[in-house]
C-alpha cells in the first residue's frame, strides 16, 4: 500500500484553543463520575486518563496528504488485490490487460448516475445480469436463451441477439453514442474506430477501421468489445 504516516511535532508553547476545551470537557466529565460514585458504589472503577498525543499525524497516500475520502481510499487500497484476482478470473484477462481499462473514468461515470441505477450498472459491469447461463450454474436449468432456443444465453448473446427488435434497439442506443461523440468533437478515428469494434461485435467477424489503426483500438480489441459495452473500456482512448 503507498501510504505513509508523519508525526509532526506540536509546539505546547502555544495554547490551542481545541485542546484546552477537549482537557477541560474531560476533567469535568471525571469530577462528575467521581462524585456520583459517593452515592452510587456499584460503579465500575474508572479508566486511566490518557492526555492528547502531542503530534500531529498526518496520513500521506503517494506523495499527497489524505484528507479526505480516508475510509473508502483505505477499503480499496486493502481489496485491490483480491478485486484485481477476482475480476482476471472472470474475464480470462493477464494482470496487464488489467491495467489497460481505465478504471478511474469508469468510477467517475459511476458516481454521476441516478444512485437508483447503480445496482443494475454494477450488475452490467460484472456480467452478473441474470442469463440462462448463470441459471445453469447456480439452478441446473438449461442454458439455452428463451427466444432462439439455438445458442447458451450468455450476455454476448444477449448483446447481438439477431431479431428485429433487438436490432431495432441496438441500433437506436448506438445513434445515442454516435451523436454524443459528435457533440464533444471526438476525433473521426476515435469515432470510426467505436463504430469497427462494435460492428464487429454485431457480426462476430474481426473488422479493421478505415482510418490510422489507434493503439486503443488493438487494446480495446484484447479487453473485449463486449468489455467496452459495460465500461471497461482502454485507457488509450
Amino acid at each position: 500500500m503507498h501510504l505513509k504516516v508523519h508525526f509532526q511535532h506540536v509546539n505546547l508553547s502555544k495554547p490551542d484553543k481545541n485542546l484546552e476545551f477537549a482537557t477541560s470537557c474531560i476533567e469535568a466529565l471525571g469530577s462528575l463520575i467521581n462524585s456520583t460514585r459517593e452515592t452510587v458504589p456499584d460503579l465500575p472503577p474508572p479508566r486511566p486518563y490518557i492526555s492528547p498525543p502531542h503530534s500531529d499525524v498526518v496520513l500521506f497516500y503517494g506523495h499527497t496528504p489524505l484528507v479526505t475520502k480516508i475510509r473508502s481510499t483505505l477499503r480499496c487500497l486493502l481489496y485491490q488485490d483480491q478485486k484485481k484476482a477476482t475480476i482476471c478470473k472472470q474475464e480470462h484477462w493477464s494482470e496487464l490487460l488489467f491495467h489497460q481499462v481505465d478504471w478511474g473514468a469508469q468510477e467517475y461515470s459511476f458516481l454521476r448516475t441516478w444512485s437508483c441505477k447503480r445496482i443494475a450498472y454494477t450488475k452490467l459491469s460484472h456480467g452478473l445480469l441474470n442469463t440462462n447461463m448463470q441459471n445453469k450454474k447456480f439452478y441446473g436449468n438449461s442454458d439455452l436463451c428463451p427466444c432462439c432456443s439455438l445458442h447458451p444465453e450468455t450476455l454476448q448473446h444477449v448483446f447481438t441477439f439477431p431479431s428485429p427488435e433487438v436490432a431495432t434497439f441496438c441500433h437506436t442506443k448506438q445513434d445515442i453514442l454516435w451523436n454524443n461523440l459528435h457533440l464533444i468533437n471526438t476525433p473521426d478515428a476515435v469515432g470510426d474506430s467505436i463504430k469497427c469494434g462494435l460492428m464487429s461485435l454485431e457480426s462476430r467477424q474481426p473488422c479493421s477501421p478505415a482510418r490510422a489503426l489507434l493503439p486503443a483500438f488493438v487494446h480495446q480489441t484484447s479487453l473485449r468489445w463486449e468489455a467496452f459495452l459495460r465500461g471497461r473500456i482502454s485507457f488509450q482512448w
